[in-house]
């Protein structure tokens, strides 16, 4: 029952970052994204630090935020060395989306 609720924290989080982002309050976005992903990495849950450092990048980049996108970008990429993260087929994907999108 309590990964349900992790589960839907994470949705309702990824919810309000994206608001804060479409309303043009990027600074906030951005901190809370580093703020959150820190949180999950102290609670044990790299999975779903990983997945919101994903959705942050996507989402900035998609706006055009282009520093607040690479700094998610290059902690991602500490993400994956620290944590040892196989990038999977479906993470590589994302991957390449996100970069894609940059340039």
């Amino acid at each position: 029952m309590s990964r349900r609720r992790g589960a839907g924290g994470i949705e309702r989080i990824l919810e309000k970052l994206e608001g804060n982002v479409k309303a043009g309050n990027y600074y906030d976005a951005f901190q809370m994204y580093k703020s959150v992903y820190n949180r999950k990495i102290g609670e044990g849950n790299p999975a779903e630090g990983l997945r919101l450092l994903v959705a942050g990048c996507q989402l900035f980049l998609a706006h055009k935020q282009m520093e607040n996108g690479t700094e998610l970008a290059l902690l991602l990429g500490d993400h994956l060395v620290t944590h040892r993260t196989d990038p999977g087929t479906a993470l590589n994907e994302q991957l390449v989306k996100v970069l894609y999108r940059a340039w």
